[in-house]
Parts: C-alpha cells; sequence; structure tokens
C-alpha cells in the first residue's frame, strides 16, 4: 500500500511539475507574442512616418521644381513636421508612464481640444499663403490617390499570378476603375462650380445615399461572379497596408 501510495504521489508531483511548467512557458510565450507584437506596430509606424517624409518631400521639391512655393519654405515645412513628430513621441512616453485612470482623464481632455490643421497653423504662422497650402494640400491628395492606385494595380496583378482572377478580369477591372475615377473627377468640377450652400446641400444630400460598394458593383457590371469577387475582396484587404499615422485631405473650396 505504501509503495501503490509513493508511485501516486510521484505521479501526482509530475503532472503538477508539467503544469507549472506549462503555465509558465505559456505566459511567457503569450507576453512574447504582446512584445513582439507591439514591436512590429512600433516599427510599421516608423515605417510609416519615414514613408510620409519622404512623400511629402518628393512634392515639395516638385513644387520648388515649379516656383509654386520657395526652398527656404519647404525647408521650414520639412522642420515644422519633424518637430511635431518629434512632440508626438514625448507625448507617447509621457502616456506610458501614466496609470490607467491618468491615461483616461487625459484622452477625455485631447477629445475637447480640437487638433488644428497641419496647413492652416502653417499659415498662421506666416510659413506660406493660404493659396500655397491649397496647392500643397492638393498635390499630397493627388500623389496619394496616385500611389493608392499604383498599389491597388500591383495588388490586383498578385492576384492574378494567385489564380484569384484572370488576367483579362484584371484588365476589365481597372478599365472600369478608370471609369469610376474619371466620374470622380467630373463630379469633383461640377462640386467646384456651385456656391457655398449649393454645396452644402449637395454633400448633405451625399450623405443620405448608401455608400457604393466597388467589389458589388464588379458583379453587377458582370466583371466578376460573386464567389470571384468576394474572394478578391478579402484578398485585397487582407493585404492592404493602410496609412494612418497623418493624412492629408483636400477639400475643393
Amino acid at each position: 500500500m505504501n509503495t501503490n501510495f509513493k508511485k501516486t504521489s510521484i505521479f501526482i508531483t509530475v503532472i503538477l511539475f508539467i503544469l507549472l511548467i506549462g503555465g509558465q512557458v505559456f505566459a511567457y510565450n503569450t507576453k512574447t507574442s504582446k512584445k513582439n507584437n507591439l514591436s512590429l506596430f512600433t516599427q510599421n509606424r516608423k515605417e510609416k512616418s519615414i514613408k510620409n517624409l519622404q512623400t511629402l518631400n518628393e512634392v515639395l521639391d516638385s513644387l520648388v521644381k515649379d516656383g509654386k512655393i520657395t526652398s527656404t519654405q519647404k525647408e521650414k515645412i520639412v522642420s515644422y513636421v519633424k518637430i511635431k513628430e518629434d512632440e508626438r513621441k514625448a507625448e507617447k512616453e509621457k502616456l506610458k508612464k501614466m496609470d490607467e485612470k491618468q491615461r483616461e482623464e487625459y484622452f477625455k481632455n485631447a477629445k475637447k481640444n480640437v487638433k488644428k490643421d497641419m496647413f492652416d497653423d502653417l499659415v498662421d504662422q506666416k510659413v506660406i499663403t493660404q493659396q500655397q497650402a491649397d496647392t500643397i494640400k492638393k498635390a499630397l491628395f493627388e500623389k496619394n490617390k496616385s500611389t493608392k492606385i499604383e498599389n491597388f494595380k500591383s495588388q490586383l496583378e498578385n492576384q492574378v499570378k494567385t489564380g484569384i482572377i484572370t488576367k483579362d478580369e484584371e484588365n476589365k477591372i481597372i478599365e472600369y476603375m478608370n471609369k469610376k475615377i474619371n466620374e470622380k473627377k467630373a463630379e469633383m468640377e461640377k462640386v467646384k462650380n456651385m456656391t457655398s450652400e449649393e454645396r452644402k446641400a449637395y454633400f448633405e444630400n451625399k450623405k443620405s445615399q448608401p455608400k457604393s460598394d466597388f467589389y458589388k458593383e464588379l458583379v453587377d457590371q458582370g466583371i466578376l461572379t460573386q464567389e470571384k469577387a468576394d474572394n478578391l475582396k478579402k484578398a485585397m484587404q487582407g493585404s492592404e497596408k493602410q496609412n494612418r499615422h497623418f493624412k492629408f485631405k483636400y477639400k475643393n473650396k
């Protein structure tokens, strides 16, 4: 009986040891995974920040070349962006040191503060004129739009390689996309010629309309089957890399 008791005790001890070690390994892996995810997120933010600055530099260089802004103004704009980025980093470090309650209070107060548009701030600081600000915004908008279109085309090409769509379907999708872009341009030109009251009414009316679904339209146009559209949408969304660090929005005035 003593022998059986000893065997049982040893067995239980071994099981408890395995569970203990297993739990520690699991906890370690979970922590490591979270840490790795955070590192990856931070790395992505850094890459996006660099990419945005590169885009800004390219656009500003082009505007300097065209005589829309001076090289001095370009340097001041880039310096402004870098200062704001440093401020954001400092703010992030400050947040890290806060406890949950302090952080909650911080974000509560932050919501009350109206975030000033970067270009409005540059105009207020007499770095650029309002006309120059609008020109830069429009140029950035066009640049970002062009980049998105190229990325979309590149992703479509990948879907052809993986067999989700055919080359013929890819060409038809691009053709339809270009048609939509031209329609949007025509719409913006129409809006540009409206009075402020007409423009306000126009956009209010658009808000009440259902949002368009590009992939649904591809089915409606007979370009793709529903199954292919669903597969393409899933694949495209999976490969998309959205840039949320700072966005440049252009509004027709």
